[in-house]
């Protein structure tokens, strides 16, 4: 199938799926580990190739996700970063800390002459932004291509994987989303810095593609392993666990294989289970990203 430009009109029922009231999802790092030690890993040069996605408005410069470089001219994203919400303030106070939410109310496609991408301080224009068809029937493919109007030099596109993430693998997340410690959800905010970390896909899941499932699941596991209340792979936290956060859409997912850093996953985000948010923070909360091996053909064909 071609290509879909993201001109195309979606259905209703896509329309009212966006619809759907959603916490946002903060918090990335452990509390017992600085987190000038994640921003160490992300500003290492062979993560150059994430960078952020920004939408301009009357003016004013918004950050709307994360992307990662793939070709001098194309990066790729995730397909739910170019739908414009509007959002109404809310809370709720979970045993005495208020946590703010945003509740979608309005959503709209994002034209490609009000999008840039910025790649160590420096912004490009975007052409044109494909969706992949698949993410109007079923959100789970949820990827896009960017092309750009000019070549972005000086940075190395990162390396898309020719293999499937099997459950166990150790894995390396980046992207500009808000951040915070996993234990104060009060804390968490958009301090617009970039950071990575660490974990362990615990699961495969989706809509499978010649029998490969397209999302790759991973569970915060916490320090202290008697508040791991999932029974969701293993429960040993990696030196830097992490999951991404609000505005990591579209951030890479890394394994290191061969003695080269590979893509293998773009960050979609997850929801915030509040009965777990509750107990442990954001210990225990869910991440998932899109796996780049099952769209490699369509990717490619982007490009052409």
């Amino acid at each position: 199938m071609a290509p879909i430009l993201y001109t195309k009109k979606i259905s209703l029922t896509f329309i009212f799926c966006l619809l759907l009231s959603f916490p946002v999802l903060p918090g990335i790092y452990r509390h017992d580990v600085p987190v000038e030690e994640y921003m160490r890993l992300a500003f290492q040069p062979q993560f150059d190739c994430v960078g952020v996605l920004n939408v301009i408005d009357n003016g004013n410069i918004t950050n709307i996700g994360s992307c990662v470089l793939v070709e001098t001219k194309y990066v790729i994203s995730a397909a739910h970063c170019f739908f414009s919400n509007e959002y109404r303030d809310s809370s709720i106070n979970l045993n005495g800390i208020n946590i703010k939410m945003a509740i979608v109310t309005k959503t709209s496609l994002i034209e490609a002459k009000n999008l840039r991408v910025q790649f160590c301080g420096q912004d490009y224009k975007v052409d044109s932004i494909f969706l992949n068809p698949s993410y109007y029937i079923d959100q789970t493919c949820d990827i896009a291509v960017i092309r750009l109007t000019e070549e972005v030099k000086l940075i190395h596109p990162a390396i898309l994987s020719r293999n499937s993430v099997a459950t166990g693998t150790e894995v390396t997340g980046v992207g500009f989303g808000t951040s915070g410690p996993a234990n104060r959800p009060d804390l968490v905010d958009n301090y617009h810095v970039k950071i990575a970390g660490q974990n362990c896909i615990d699961s495969v899941g989706g809509k499978a593609i010649k029998g490969h499932p397209t999302t790759l699941i991973a569970d915060f596991d916490p320090p202290d392993s008697s508040l791991n209340i999932r029974n969701l792979g293993s429960k040993k936290p990696l030196p830097l666990e992490y999951i991404p956060s609000g505005g990591d859409s579209g951030g890479g997912l890394f394994i290191h294989l061969n003695e080269r850093w590979e893509l293998v996953g773009i960050c979609t985000g997850a929801g915030t289970n509040l009965e777990i948010l509750m107990k442990t923070g954001y210990y225990c909360q869910l991440a998932e990203w899109t796996s780049v091996f099952n769209f490699q053909d369509w990717i490619k064909k982007c490009m052409q």
